[in-house]
């Protein structure tokens, strides 16, 4: 990331934290340590990648708070019990897009 992209992106952090109405976004961005966002945002896109993977990897299904559980759940039961009729397995998602790219 360049001074001036770094520059920006600090810009917008602040941005989102000061911004009245910006919902859970902003009561986070208001919670990271700045120098540490500074380091963050000094990494390249796939080394930033990489530690959200590192970080997401490191965090327990325990620690999600029950109403958010419940929602999940409330979501996957209004889904049905199969797969939709228009569901295209992955495989079959895979051969049809290879096969519009050697066409």
């Amino acid at each position: 990331m360049s001074g001036t992209d770094h520059t920006h992106a600090l810009k917008e952090a602040e941005a989102r934290r000061t911004l009245p109405g910006v919902g859970l976004g902003g009561y986070h961005w208001g919670m990271v340590d700045s120098a540490l966002l500074e380091q963050v945002l000094r990494l390249d896109a796939e080394s930033r990648r990489e530690l959200i993977r590192a970080v997401e990897g490191s965090l327990a299904y325990d620690d999600v708070p029950p109403q958010v559980l419940a929602e999940i759940d409330r979501r996957l039961a209004g889904m049905g019990p199969g797969p939709s009729p228009d569901a295209v397995p992955a495989d079959e998602f895979l051969r049809r897009v290879r096969a519009r790219r050697s066409a």
